[in-house]
């Protein structure tokens, strides 16, 4: 649901990998596009740490989705 959606700075998210360059700046969390695993239009983080770092990233997450707007 956020493919077309546009970032503060004007930015169209056209892809998963626009959206985890996106997410990368915005919410500093790294995460890999779905199309390098054959899933266009997804993305992946790894969960290989502490509970509190991952609670902390998805809320990152979620701020940085929250602040994007519709065409």
């Amino acid at each position: 649901g956020l493919i077309n959606k546009i970032t503060n700075s004007g930015h169209k998210i056209l892809n998963d990998s626009d959206f985890c360059e996106y997410l990368l700046e915005e919410g500093l969390v790294a995460a890999v596009p779905g199309i390098a695993f054959g899933l266009p239009n997804f993305f992946r983080i790894s969960y290989a740490t502490s509970e509190q770092k991952l609670l902390a990233a998805c809320k990152r997450i979620a701020e940085a989705c929250s602040k994007l707007n519709n065409i």
